[in-house]
């Protein structure tokens, strides 16, 4: 499958909701010259940004506001409808908001780092409370039972995206004068 980009467009085919060039720019602008370094092909890049994408729609993709901008899109964005809760104004439909890029990026270096998103290792959190040697019996602490959600894996994702989220409490109201 070829790597699609989003471009504002709201394309019926992206698997993308951001460019590999955005992702460059976005880490060189913070000083993170290390993401460069850490995915030396564009093929890496793209795989990264396409698994953060996916993730992105799983997790948020039912829970964001307003409506996808073109009725023939594969991603949440473009929508129309989503108001910018720092100027309450809407955001154009034309783009996909910086927000959520921001989120797309942070997401997409960790998928780089980890080529997953998703918890997929064994809890290391138990340790053991008794060990015997003869028929050898080992009993260990009880797993703690916290359940891992999207909300609590990766908590600054969901700042980011939480005003545009369905709950968040934000909302425009307009007025006849």
């Amino acid at each position: 499958m070829a790597f699609t980009p989003e471009d504002g467009s709201g394309k019926p085919d992206a698997n993308s909701l951001g460019s590999v060039g955005q992702i460059d720019d976005y880490f060189n602008t913070r000083g993170q010259p290390a993401w460069a370094g850490l995915n030396a092909t564009d093929e890496a890049k793209q795989a990264a940004l396409i698994l953060a994408t996916d993730y992105i729609c799983a997790e948020y993709g039912l829970e964001f506001k307003g409506y996808p901008a073109n009725a023939a899109q594969s991603l949440p964005f473009p929508r129309a409808q989503l108001v910018d809760p720092r100027s309450g104004n809407y955001y154009p439909t034309d783009l996909v908001p910086g927000p959520v890029l921001h989120a797309l990026f942070e997401l997409a270096k960790i998928a780089a780092e980890k080529k997953t998103l998703y918890n997929t290792a064994q809890p290391s959190d138990r340790q053991v409370i008794e060990k015997k040697t003869g028929p050898l019996e080992t009993k260990w602490q009880p797993r703690k039972t916290e359940e891992v959600t999207a909300a609590n894996r990766y908590p600054f994702v969901r700042q980011l995206l939480q005003p545009m989220l369905k709950g968040s409490g934000f909302t425009l109201t307009s007025r006849r004068v």
